[in-house]
């Protein structure tokens, strides 16, 4: 797990990403990921999809409770990133939580 970890910190930082009317972020995350080599792993659950695993960093390594989080502008939406849609500029990050 260490072996992916980049020293920055940053799997991708400051990526352009090209979004078509009705995308949400996943569809977004899938894009980046895909044109920039980063595997992700993702899972239906009854709250919609759930990313569990960006660039081989599995949620649940660093803690019971660590795991992926999206933020959009800033903000931390309370909804699946598969339901929520992208509006043109907006800012797009993908955060690692430890517990």
């Amino acid at each position: 797990m260490e072996n992916y970890i980049p020293s920055g910190g940053y799997l991708l930082r400051n990526y352009k990403c090209k979004y078509k009317k009705g995308d949400s972020v996943y569809d977004v995350l899938k894009r980046a990921a895909s044109e920039c080599g980063i595997h992700i792993y993702s899972r239906n659950t009854e709250f919609g999809v759930y990313v569990s695993e960006i660039g081989y960093i599995e949620e649940g390594k660093f803690g019971a409770t660590s795991g992926w989080t999206y933020y959009v502008n800033g903000e931390f939406p309370m909804l699946s990133c598969a339901l929520y849609e992208v509006k043109g500029g907006d800012k797009i990050v993908f955060k690692y939580v430890c517990s």
